[in-house]
């Protein structure tokens, strides 16, 4: 009692949260770094390892936590300390007089009443470093991903000293692709208090510096000799774009509804990264850079010829499925597809005309001689999309009437030699072929052209 009221004191006198660093004030972590921790949903366990490697990077949870109501208040902590760069001295300070109001020492209660304040110490340090190196990481990793075409080189940063790991040592200065499979095991942190980081170069800044880039892993660094079980995946990388199926514990407990835990964090992720979308307009799954560029170089093209350009862009293909199997749409069968509900255009880079995220131009010819397509453009069928979300800006009813429009057989003769196959089954099919025909600079009868308009005006 005599130390909380020594704490209480101290705080009233400084007037801040850290009487030990002033200059920690002043430092800040990355915005990504930020919004990786704070959007972690509390999930109480007693064993830490009862979530396994991705579910950390959606869940926040302390061993130990199912007995005491201590989870919310050293989730608050931790974000403090973020967002304004507290140190591990600020946090237990902040952090220890709630605990021990509620009688926490660390989860242990089989040890003697002199070593639970040595445990306590050694299980907030733990807590402290596991959760801000994890989310430094992943913060990291995300802005990395967005400059990757400019520095594709990922260099692998150690610590030189005593303190770490000799497998850590050998890979420090080693150079990996960022899309090297490498990443997917190896991103640091790799372990318990680890330290390790990441930076990345260009091609020409890698030569210059003499930086060694590896196409595989070297055969002496094995992940069984790397790093624990329970630290082999990449944070980052799992934050935003998932493996949901290899999320065992959450797909198995259930939430207070009586549903599986998987889908609150599903409808989690999907909120956060609609408002990722919303903050900087385009947002590419990590895997498909390649599709994202393509759709960023397609609607700078619909706004230079002043067409209406889409508000945001979507690679997420988890979320693509959701949408196109509640419309009754293979997902394998499109390459992109427009929602009226948030005026997005969302794209499947896993389809036959992609080859490894990038356009398969051979394929592309082929499906425009089978007439599958109406022009030979690598953008075609995103401006077919960007004329769906055109007619529906425009007007919900012409939309919805176009939608509703059948030809007969004798305007499909007329139009069938010019269209696709696909763009005479109904009127808005239409609107989008030749909407982006219009933008391929391609050359419509008459006919055609007296349609489009009655459906768009």
């Amino acid at each position: 009692m005599l130390r909380l009221q020594i704490l209480e004191t101290i705080k009233k006198m400084f007037g801040y949260n850290d009487p030990f660093s002033k200059k920690e004030k002043d430092k800040f972590y990355p915005e990504e770094a930020i919004k990786y921790l704070k959007s972690k949903k509390l999930v109480p366990t007693e064993d830490w390892n009862d979530l396994q490697f991705g579910e950390h990077s959606h869940c926040f949870t302390v061993a130990h936590s199912m007995k005491t109501a201590i989870l919310e208040d050293i989730f608050s902590e931790l974000n403090n300390c973020l967002k304004n760069g507290l140190s591990v001295k600020a946090f237990k300070y902040n952090i220890r007089p709630t605990l021990e109001k509620k009688g926490w020492y660390g989860g242990r209660d089989d040890i003697s009443e002199e070593k639970k304040e040595k445990y306590l110490t050694w299980r907030l340090n733990l807590i402290y470093f596991v959760n801000i190196f994890n989310a430094y990481g992943a913060g990291r990793y995300k802005q990395m991903m967005k400059i990757s075409e400019a520095r594709p080189i990922w260099v692998y940063a150690a610590i030189v000293d005593k303190r770490t790991r000799p497998q850590h040592l050998e890979l420090n200065g080693k150079g990996f692709r960022y899309d090297n499979p490498f990443w997917n095991s190896f991103y640091p942190p790799n372990g318990w208090r680890c330290r390790c980081s990441v930076y990345s170069l260009s091609e020409d800044g890698a030569k210059r510096q003499g930086v060694e880039v590896l196409e595989e892993t070297p055969d002496d660094c094995t992940k069984e000799n790397f790093c624990p079980p329970e630290w082999r995946y990449n944070p980052g990388k799992e934050k935003w774009s998932p493996d949901w199926k290899s999320y065992d514990f959450l797909n198995e407990t259930l939430n207070k509804d009586g549903k599986p835990l998987i889908e609150e964090i599903k409808s989690l992720y999907t909120k956060n990264m609609e408002s990722i979308n919303k903050e900087e307009g385009i947002e590419a799954e990590f895997d498909t850079v390649e599709s994202a560029k393509y759709l960023t170089d397609a609607t700078s093209e619909i706004k230079a010829r002043k067409f209406n350009t889409p508000k945001k862009i979507s690679c997420n293909r988890e979320k693509l499925e959701e949408i196109l199997k509640s419309n009754g749409i293979d997902i394998k069968k499109v390459i992109s597809y427009f929602n009226p509900e948030d005026e997005t255009i969302y794209f499947n880079s896993s389809n036959e005309l992609f080859t490894e995220g990038k356009i398969d131009r051979d394929v592309i010819e082929e499906q425009y001689k089978k007439k599958i397509l109406s022009t030979n453009s690598i953008y075609h069928s995103i401006f077919k999309e960007a004329g769906s979300y055109y007619l529906y800006n425009k007007s919900k009813e012409l939309y919805q009437k176009a939608k509703e429009r059948i030809f007969t057989e004798i305007e499909k003769q007329l139009i069938e030699k010019e269209v696709s196959e696909t763009a005479t089954k109904n009127g808005l099919e239409f609107v989008k072929d030749v909407f982006a025909g219009q933008i391929d600079y391609k050359n419509y009868n008459q006919k055609i052209i007296d349609i489009f308009n009655e459906l768009v005006s």
